[in-house]
């Protein structure tokens, strides 16, 4: 079952209307709308869990694991919006001490990959322009 399918399950099941799920996530009708159809997918992990949230259910539950299309429509935003998005966690967790150890770790490992894939493309981006001079 996609993200979308999941969206309009537990919408139903709750007897809410799209307007009412939105309001209370704090995103536009239009903008569910577009979740539930499948048009799109949160572009902020925290909108996705507010969404689980407001579910009852876990983020892992709601979004499928395997659901290419969510992963990758993060995977292209920019490099600094997902930057600002894992600094915003960890301090999160940093500020939190009943967060768990192991869930830091990853939100470091990841912007530490986040920092390399930065360091790639600017090296990148110098290597192709020492070429074109």
């Amino acid at each position: 079952m996609t993200f979308a399918e999941k969206c309009r399950k537990y919408r139903t099941a709750m007897r809410l209307t799209q307007e009412q799920v939105a309001a209370a996530v704090g995103i536009s009708k239009r903008t569910y709308i577009y979740y539930e159809t499948g048009e799109k997918f949160p572009r902020r992990l925290e909108t996705a869990r507010r969404l689980a949230e407001f579910f009852g259910v876990e983020i892992n539950e709601l979004v499928v694991i395997d659901d290419e299309r969510f992963y990758e429509l993060r995977k292209n935003r920019p490099v600094a919006e997902r930057a600002d998005e894992l600094i915003g966690e960890l301090r999160e967790l940093l500020m939190d001490d009943t967060k768990d150890r192991d869930k830091r770790a990853e939100t470091v490992q990841q912007l530490r990959a986040l920092c390399d894939e930065f360091d790639l493309a600017e090296s990148n981006a110098a290597s192709s322009v020492s070429d074109e001079g």
